[in-house]
Protein backbone atom coordinates (compact mmCIF):
# COMPACT_ATOMS: atom_id res chain seq x y z
CA UNK A 1 0.00 0.00 0.00
CA UNK A 2 1.60 3.60 -1.05
CA UNK A 3 1.19 6.39 1.67
CA UNK A 4 -2.12 8.07 0.10
CA UNK A 5 -3.52 4.66 1.14
CA UNK A 6 -2.17 4.53 4.34
CA UNK A 7 -3.54 7.98 4.79
CA UNK A 8 -6.94 7.01 3.79
CA UNK A 9 -6.72 4.56 6.61
CA UNK A 10 -5.64 6.93 9.28
CA UNK A 11 -8.01 8.91 8.00
CA UNK A 12 -11.02 6.69 8.44
CA UNK A 13 -9.69 6.12 12.28
CA UNK A 14 -8.26 2.65 11.32
CA UNK A 15 -4.76 3.32 13.34
CA UNK A 16 -3.59 -0.37 13.72
CA UNK A 17 -4.03 -1.05 10.25
CA UNK A 18 -2.45 2.11 9.30
CA UNK A 19 0.46 0.95 11.47
CA UNK A 20 0.31 -2.08 9.35
CA UNK A 21 0.68 -0.94 6.69
CA UNK A 22 2.98 2.34 7.07
CA UNK A 23 5.59 -0.67 8.78
CA UNK A 24 5.25 -2.66 5.79
CA UNK A 25 5.90 0.84 3.51
CA UNK A 26 8.64 1.44 5.20
CA UNK A 27 10.35 -1.76 5.22
CA UNK A 28 10.35 -2.06 1.51
CA UNK A 29 11.27 1.67 1.40
CA UNK A 30 13.76 2.26 3.73
CA UNK A 31 15.04 5.68 2.54
CA UNK A 32 11.63 7.13 1.74
CA UNK A 33 11.43 10.00 4.61
CA UNK A 34 7.79 10.73 4.01
CA UNK A 35 6.67 7.38 4.96
CA UNK A 36 9.01 7.25 7.94
CA UNK A 37 8.20 10.88 9.12
CA UNK A 38 4.42 8.97 9.10
CA UNK A 39 4.91 6.46 10.94
CA UNK A 40 6.90 8.24 13.08
CA UNK A 41 3.57 10.19 13.96
CA UNK A 42 1.40 7.13 13.76
CA UNK A 43 3.65 5.75 16.45
CA UNK A 44 2.66 8.85 18.74
CA UNK A 45 -1.01 8.76 18.07
CA UNK A 46 -0.52 4.79 19.36
CA UNK A 47 1.37 6.01 22.68
CA UNK A 48 4.46 3.65 21.50
CA UNK A 49 7.06 6.72 22.02
CA UNK A 50 10.34 4.61 22.40
CA UNK A 51 9.55 3.42 18.26
CA UNK A 52 8.56 7.01 17.28
CA UNK A 53 11.98 7.99 18.98
CA UNK A 54 13.63 5.46 16.81
CA UNK A 55 12.45 6.25 13.65
CA UNK A 56 12.85 10.20 14.84
CA UNK A 57 16.83 8.76 14.77
CA UNK A 58 16.37 7.43 11.27
CA UNK A 59 15.61 10.78 10.29
CA UNK A 60 17.65 13.16 11.69
CA UNK A 61 20.76 10.45 10.32
CA UNK A 62 18.74 11.10 6.79
CA UNK A 63 18.03 14.90 7.18
CA UNK A 64 21.89 16.08 8.77
CA UNK A 65 22.43 17.81 5.73
CA UNK A 66 19.24 19.81 4.88
CA UNK A 67 19.49 22.04 8.32
CA UNK A 68 15.66 23.42 8.03
CA UNK A 69 14.36 19.79 8.07
CA UNK A 70 16.68 18.95 10.22
CA UNK A 71 15.86 21.39 12.83
CA UNK A 72 11.88 20.57 12.32
CA UNK A 73 12.67 17.22 13.63
CA UNK A 74 14.66 18.42 16.66
CA UNK A 75 12.29 20.06 17.62
CA UNK A 76 9.67 17.19 17.35
CA UNK A 77 12.54 15.03 19.34
CA UNK A 78 11.54 18.10 22.25
CA UNK A 79 7.80 17.03 21.86
CA UNK A 80 8.52 13.16 22.22
CA UNK A 81 10.67 13.92 25.41
CA UNK A 82 8.32 16.58 26.57
CA UNK A 83 5.99 13.74 26.07
CA UNK A 84 7.81 11.11 27.98
CA UNK A 85 7.86 14.12 31.08
CA UNK A 86 4.53 14.34 31.36
CA UNK A 87 3.63 10.82 31.43
CA UNK A 88 5.98 10.07 34.00
CA UNK A 89 4.86 13.00 35.84
CA UNK A 90 1.19 11.49 35.79
CA UNK A 91 2.96 8.10 36.96
CA UNK A 92 5.04 9.68 39.75
CA UNK A 93 4.86 13.87 40.44
CA UNK A 94 8.09 15.55 40.11
CA UNK A 95 9.35 16.89 43.28
CA UNK A 96 8.65 20.69 42.32
CA UNK A 97 5.33 22.65 40.99
CA UNK A 98 6.12 22.42 36.95
CA UNK A 99 5.39 26.03 36.92
CA UNK A 100 7.10 27.27 33.87
CA UNK A 101 6.91 31.02 35.53
CA UNK A 102 8.14 30.99 38.86
CA UNK A 103 5.89 33.68 39.51
CA UNK A 104 3.12 31.50 39.34
CA UNK A 105 3.98 28.75 41.60
CA UNK A 106 1.51 30.03 44.33
CA UNK A 107 -1.53 29.85 41.62
CA UNK A 108 -0.59 26.30 41.25
CA UNK A 109 0.61 24.99 44.44
CA UNK A 110 -2.66 23.37 45.03
CA UNK A 111 -2.54 22.00 41.65
CA UNK A 112 0.36 20.22 42.27
CA UNK A 113 -0.83 19.01 45.62
CA UNK A 114 -3.65 17.64 44.36
CA UNK A 115 -1.88 15.43 41.89
CA UNK A 116 0.58 14.48 44.64
CA UNK A 117 -1.84 13.66 47.52
CA UNK A 118 -4.15 11.41 44.31
CA UNK A 119 -0.43 9.56 43.77
CA UNK A 120 0.10 8.95 47.33
CA UNK A 121 -3.35 7.82 48.50
CA UNK A 122 -3.94 10.64 50.67
CA UNK A 123 -6.33 12.85 48.77
CA UNK A 124 -9.97 12.50 50.46
CA UNK A 125 -13.30 13.22 48.58
CA UNK A 126 -13.44 16.80 51.05
CA UNK A 127 -10.08 17.88 50.11
CA UNK A 128 -10.51 17.35 46.65
CA UNK A 129 -13.95 18.97 46.46
CA UNK A 130 -12.08 22.18 48.61
CA UNK A 131 -9.26 22.30 45.94
CA UNK A 132 -11.13 22.29 42.45
CA UNK A 133 -14.16 24.30 43.94
CA UNK A 134 -11.44 27.27 43.29
CA UNK A 135 -10.73 26.71 39.97
CA UNK A 136 -10.57 29.53 37.91
CA UNK A 137 -13.39 30.75 35.85
CA UNK A 138 -11.89 33.42 33.28
CA UNK A 139 -14.71 35.64 30.94
CA UNK A 140 -13.24 34.93 27.63
CA UNK A 141 -13.84 35.19 24.17
CA UNK A 142 -13.47 31.73 22.35
CA UNK A 143 -13.15 32.22 18.19
CA UNK A 144 -14.24 29.36 16.56
CA UNK A 145 -13.57 28.49 12.61
CA UNK A 146 -17.38 29.74 11.89
CA UNK A 147 -18.56 30.53 15.55
CA UNK A 148 -17.67 32.72 18.95
CA UNK A 149 -18.43 31.99 22.12
CA UNK A 150 -18.50 34.64 24.98
CA UNK A 151 -18.82 33.42 28.35
CA UNK A 152 -16.48 31.77 31.36
CA UNK A 153 -13.96 29.55 30.82
CA UNK A 154 -13.15 26.48 32.91
CA UNK A 155 -11.09 23.15 32.40
CA UNK A 156 -13.61 20.28 33.30
CA UNK A 157 -10.04 18.07 33.97
CA UNK A 158 -9.92 18.54 38.13
CA UNK A 159 -5.94 17.53 37.81
CA UNK A 160 -5.15 20.34 35.06
CA UNK A 161 -7.98 22.79 36.47
CA UNK A 162 -5.36 25.76 37.48
CA UNK A 163 -3.10 25.27 34.49
CA UNK A 164 -3.02 24.92 30.90
CA UNK A 165 -0.07 22.05 30.02
CA UNK A 166 2.46 23.01 27.13
CA UNK A 167 5.73 22.01 26.06
CA UNK A 168 8.48 24.99 25.83
CA UNK A 169 11.70 24.87 24.76
CA UNK A 170 12.66 26.57 27.98
CA UNK A 171 11.86 24.05 30.59
CA UNK A 172 10.23 21.45 28.81
CA UNK A 173 6.55 20.05 30.34
CA UNK A 174 5.17 22.03 32.41
CA UNK A 175 2.10 24.37 33.43
CA UNK A 176 1.04 28.05 32.55
CA UNK A 177 -1.63 29.27 35.31
CA UNK A 178 -5.02 29.78 33.43
CA UNK A 179 -5.17 32.81 36.00
CA UNK A 180 -2.44 34.45 33.87
CA UNK A 181 -3.47 33.91 30.48
CA UNK A 182 -4.37 37.28 28.35
CA UNK A 183 -4.56 35.33 24.64
CA UNK A 184 -3.93 31.94 23.15
CA UNK A 185 -3.91 31.73 19.43
CA UNK A 186 -3.25 28.31 17.92
CA UNK A 187 -1.69 27.71 14.49
CA UNK A 188 -3.70 26.08 11.80
CA UNK A 189 -3.03 22.21 11.04
CA UNK A 190 0.01 21.08 8.59
CA UNK A 191 0.48 17.73 9.62
CA UNK A 192 -1.49 14.81 11.40
CA UNK A 193 0.78 15.48 14.64
CA UNK A 194 -0.69 18.64 14.89
CA UNK A 195 -3.70 17.10 15.99
CA UNK A 196 -2.04 15.78 18.82
CA UNK A 197 0.27 18.79 19.65
CA UNK A 198 -0.99 22.20 19.05
CA UNK A 199 1.38 25.01 18.42
CA UNK A 200 0.48 28.32 20.07
CA UNK A 201 1.16 31.93 20.70
CA UNK A 202 0.48 32.60 24.33
CA UNK A 203 0.34 35.74 26.17
CA UNK A 204 0.16 36.72 29.94
CA UNK A 205 -1.66 39.87 31.35
CA UNK A 206 1.00 42.39 32.11
CA UNK A 207 3.42 41.53 29.27
CA UNK A 208 3.97 44.87 27.39
CA UNK A 209 4.61 45.16 24.10
CA UNK A 210 7.93 44.41 24.86
CA UNK A 211 7.42 41.07 26.36
CA UNK A 212 8.37 38.26 23.68
CA UNK A 213 5.03 36.13 23.68
CA UNK A 214 5.16 31.94 24.76
CA UNK A 215 5.87 30.14 21.68
CA UNK A 216 4.51 27.01 22.78
CA UNK A 217 2.80 23.15 22.28
CA UNK A 218 -0.53 22.17 23.87
CA UNK A 219 -1.39 18.93 24.00
CA UNK A 220 -4.65 18.29 22.91
CA UNK A 221 -4.76 14.65 24.02
CA UNK A 222 -5.66 13.97 27.80
CA UNK A 223 -2.47 11.63 29.76
CA UNK A 224 -4.35 9.47 31.11
CA UNK A 225 -6.18 8.41 28.09
CA UNK A 226 -5.94 4.64 27.86
CA UNK A 227 -3.82 3.08 24.89
CA UNK A 228 -6.40 0.63 24.50
CA UNK A 229 -8.73 3.16 23.34
CA UNK A 230 -8.07 3.58 19.65
CA UNK A 231 -10.71 6.61 18.78
CA UNK A 232 -9.39 8.28 21.56
CA UNK A 233 -5.92 7.87 21.22
CA UNK A 234 -6.18 10.43 17.88
CA UNK A 235 -8.27 12.71 19.28
CA UNK A 236 -12.01 11.85 17.78
CA UNK A 237 -13.60 11.06 21.12
CA UNK A 238 -13.42 12.54 24.59
CA UNK A 239 -14.76 10.92 27.75
CA UNK A 240 -14.94 11.49 31.28
CA UNK A 241 -13.59 9.01 34.21
CA UNK A 242 -14.53 10.04 37.72
CA UNK A 243 -12.72 8.11 40.65
CA UNK A 244 -14.64 7.01 43.38
CA UNK A 245 -12.84 7.77 46.53
CA UNK A 246 -11.84 11.36 45.09
CA UNK A 247 -14.76 12.13 43.11
CA UNK A 248 -11.93 13.14 40.71
CA UNK A 249 -12.88 13.83 37.38
CA UNK A 250 -10.08 13.26 34.48
CA UNK A 251 -10.49 13.42 30.90
CA UNK A 252 -10.01 10.90 28.16
CA UNK A 253 -9.49 11.50 24.59
CA UNK A 254 -9.35 15.00 23.14
CA UNK A 255 -8.82 18.19 25.44
CA UNK A 256 -12.36 19.73 25.55
CA UNK A 257 -12.71 23.33 27.38
CA UNK A 258 -16.31 24.47 29.27
CA UNK A 259 -16.75 28.25 27.66
CA UNK A 260 -20.29 29.25 29.21
CA UNK A 261 -22.37 25.85 29.23
CA UNK A 262 -20.96 24.83 26.13
CA UNK A 263 -18.28 21.88 26.02
CA UNK A 264 -15.87 23.13 23.55
CA UNK A 265 -13.35 20.30 21.75
CA UNK A 266 -9.24 21.95 21.90
CA UNK A 267 -8.89 21.40 17.92
CA UNK A 268 -11.41 23.73 17.07
CA UNK A 269 -10.27 26.84 18.95
CA UNK A 270 -8.52 29.53 17.08
CA UNK A 271 -7.56 31.66 19.68
CA UNK A 272 -8.93 32.23 23.23
CA UNK A 273 -8.92 36.04 24.56
CA UNK A 274 -9.68 36.79 28.40
CA UNK A 275 -12.06 39.54 28.52
CA UNK A 276 -10.97 42.73 31.23
CA UNK A 277 -13.58 42.77 34.03
CA UNK A 278 -14.89 46.68 34.36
Amino acid sequence: MDIKGIGELYKAGDLQAALVHSKAFVRDNPENGEGRGLLLQLYLFAGELDKAKKQLEFLEFQKKDDLPSYMTLKVIGEMIDCEIQRHAFYKKASSEVPALFDDEIDLLTDAYALVTNAQNGSLTSEKAEAITGQRPLLPVVCQLQDDEIRGELAEPDDLTAFGLEVFSARKGYAWVAWKNIASIEFHPYEKPMDLMYRRAVIKRKGDTEETPPLQAYVPAIYANTSRDDVAACMGRTTDWLANDETGLVSGSGQKCLLVGDQLVPLLQIGTLTALELS
